[in-house]
């Protein structure tokens, strides 16, 4: 079964969970920093496998909290109210120092900052790791500056790649096939390269 997006409407409508089986039992709260870079004259963006023997898929950096939890709610509006007043509400506040403070030791590349996309979405997604679903939050920030580019850049590894995202790149062509050659690409970061803002602002934001 494929990842669900919880809309707005979704929320704002109270629809049913459907279907019931992937009530989650387990949530995660994603931390993602985007990053895009101009290399050889081309804006692209930075994609990690963290996990190359078991996600064996593309993701923006990102750190997480994560836990099991059965949630009561059956509709989606208050599976969000649920999550938030249980959970989120009640998480540690300084998750974007600890997301900057890792990827600045990743990537050795010295003081990290950020934008806030002011963009959260819930998904969920079902966790091979534990065998449950799991309901995500997705909160975006997208980095603004490094004090060293250079070091980013020799520091990206074969579990990174860059994706071509600018004028002249095969991003569209990339995204309907939803892989980067041999793995797929998280379905939420899809979703987002493909909407026109958001593409915009990382173009504009490369580092």
């Amino acid at each position: 079964m494929n990842d669900i997006f919880i809309s707005p409407e979704d929320q704002s409508q109270n629809k049913g969970i459907d279907p019931i089986e992937v009530a989650p039992k387990r949530y995660a709260i994603s931390t993602n920093i985007l990053c895009s870079v101009k290399d050889d004259g081309m804006e692209k963006f930075l994609f990690i496998n963290s996990d190359p023997e078991f996600s064996k898929t593309w993701y923006p950096f990102y750190t997480t909290i994560n836990a099991f939890y059965t949630f009561e709610s059956k509709k989606y509006g208050d599976l969000v109210r649920e999550y938030h007043d249980e959970i989120i509400a009640k998480a540690a506040k300084d998750r974007i120092e600890k997301a900057k403070s890792e990827f600045s030791a990743m990537f050795n590349c010295g003081t990290v900052e950020v934008e806030n996309m002011q963009r959260n979405e819930y998904w969920l997604k079902y966790s091979k790791s534990s065998n449950v679903w799991t309901i995500y939050l997705f909160e975006f920030y997208i980095a603004t500056s490094v004090s060293d580019l250079n070091a980013l850049k020799a520091n990206l590894g074969d579990k990174n790649v860059l994706l071509p995202i600018g004028d002249g790149s095969d991003l569209d062509a990339v995204l309907s096939k939803g892989t980067i050659a041999p793995m797929p690409i998280v379905t939420n970061i899809i979703k987002l390269l493909n909407e026109k803002e958001a593409l915009d602002l990382l173009l504009k934001k490369a580092l």
